[in-house]
């Protein structure tokens, strides 16, 4: 929620194609320290399996950039909760537990605390914004199964790094038509950005591999919490009645799917 934020802060001044290329460039240098030791283990085939997420990764990371910077991040972030849905359906077929009857309840729950929360700002959102954070969802559902499998054979550090610099390949030549020089508050925003891209990335291989899909996107439902105090706090939106009684229904999901799943 906090990259969110700074990014919807930077995609006001920089471009979305130099923020993204910078994102993962600074989460690269941030990496490149334990290149030392861990590249001389790194093997073509580790390349070839990154590709195409880092690809997805590239894709997706644009559409969501643009949707926060067109739409509420809270209305950003809701949409971006379709991929629920998706890594439920998924999950028999990506080596995880299929989902339990329990975990489909919470997931439809979660879903319709979504649906119930945004509704008053899908009249008045944007088609294209609404859009591409529809976009990231369905991207973000394929790179969650992607992470799962490369995650249960490499370590956390060496797979973010991978990551880092194929997206960041990716990205370069729209970044360089679009470049322009950065001042000192820009640079500070991509750095905090790009050290909690890294984190993230990490955490995601960590975290991945061990736990089954639907339970971690039940639980990742809470973040339309804090998006919604993110968007209170920074940008001023304003907390409808309907939100919050979606807000409590997520709630009430993911406090089942801890309890009870």
């Amino acid at each position: 929620m906090l990259i969110a934020t700074l990014l919807r802060i930077s995609s006001a001044e920089i471009s979305i194609y130099q923020l993204t290329f910078l994102r993962y460039g600074s989460s690269f240098l941030l990496l490149l320290p334990f290149s030392f030791k861990l590249c001389p283990r790194m093997e073509i085939t580790d390349v070839k399996r990154h590709a195409p997420r880092s690809l997805l990764i590239y894709i997706s990371a644009l559409a969501w950039t643009y949707a926060i910077h067109s739409i509420d991040v809270g209305l950003a972030q809701a949409l971006l909760y379709t991929k629920t849905i998706l890594l439920g359906a998924l999950a028999g077929r990506l080596g995880s537990a299929a989902p339990s009857r329990v975990e489909w309840i919470c997931i439809t729950t979660g879903v319709a605390g979504v649906i119930l929360a945004v509704s008053p700002s899908l009249n008045s959102a944007p088609v294209p914004g609404a859009a591409a954070a529809l976009l990231s969802a369905l991207t973000a559902s394929v790179i969650a199964s992607q992470t799962r499998l490369i995650g249960a054979f490499q370590a956390p550090i060496m797979a973010t790094l991978i990551t880092s610099a194929l997206t960041c390949a990716f990205a370069l030549p729209l970044a360089a038509i679009s470049w322009r020089p950065l001042n000192l508050d820009e640079v500070i925003l991509v750095c905090a950005i790009g050290l909690l891209t890294t984190i993230s990335q990490a955490l995601l291989f960590r975290v991945f591999p061990r736990s089954g899909l639907p339970r971690i996107a039940i639980i990742d439902l809470g973040r339309i919490i804090l998006a919604t105090l993110a968007g209170v706090i920074f940008f001023k939106n304003a907390v409808t009645p309907s939100y919050i009684v979606g807000i409590l229904i997520i709630s009430l999901s993911i406090f089942s799917a801890i309890r009870f799943s």
